[in-house]
């Protein structure tokens, strides 16, 4: 019988951030271009004076908190407001005989950082919401494009902007975006340890 402990990875929805910078990290432009890069790991000692290739943009976790703020241009995701997907829940019986829940909804946020050049910020927010949106590809091919392919144990529903604005907001040295996205996600069937019934 499975323990808790086979369980654990499932909970563990950081992996959807780290799959949203694989995937973002994973793009190139038609010449080969790089856009985005992985900044170096918390437990790094060279990540204090990292600084990002020419004409790459880093793009953080909210769990790479120790060089979030030295890098100018910047883009960050978290996912925040994690709840289940609806009242009651929808659940599945584990092979413990346990009800346990099986999908979720919650806020993917981005948060985009230029210098102070207003042409600049609106082409590199332009570009991340233009990136979103491809996020969650073809449905017939949920599984394995786009962002699921980056995802082990759970898998990307819809994805969809939750009222963003067109505003910047204004710092001295630097410009910032918020964006907003509603995501939904379950466990994969698949990832269920010793497998599930129906509830």
């Amino acid at each position: 019988m499975p323990t808790f402990e086979d369980f654990a990875q499932l909970y563990d929805f950081c992996l959807i951030d780290d799959a949203v910078q694989a995937f973002f990290t994973g793009l190139t432009t038609p010449t080969g271009a790089t856009l985005f890069v992985k900044p170096l790991a918390d437990d790094d000692p060279a990540r204090e004076e990292w600084t990002p290739p020419a004409g790459q943009t880093p793009f953080y976790t909210a769990f790479q908190a120790a060089t979030f703020t030295k890098c100018n241009p910047r883009v960050s995701c978290s996912l925040d407001g994690i709840m289940p997907y609806a009242s009651p829940p929808p659940m599945i019986v584990d092979a413990n005989n346990q009800l346990r829940c099986r999908a979720w909804k919650a806020y993917l946020n981005f948060t985009v950082v230029t210098p102070a050049n207003y042409a600049q910020h609106v082409a590199l927010r332009s570009l991340v919401q233009s990136i979103v949106a491809t996020m969650v590809q073809n449905i017939a091919l949920i599984d394995t494009s786009g962002l699921n392919a980056n995802l082990q144990y759970h898998e990307i529903g819809v994805l969809w902007d939750d009222g963003n604005s067109t505003g910047i907001h204004v710092e001295k040295g630097f410009y910032g975006t918020q964006l907003k996205y509603a995501i939904t996600f379950g466990i994969r069937a698949s990832a269920w340890p010793g497998g599930f019934q129906n509830a």
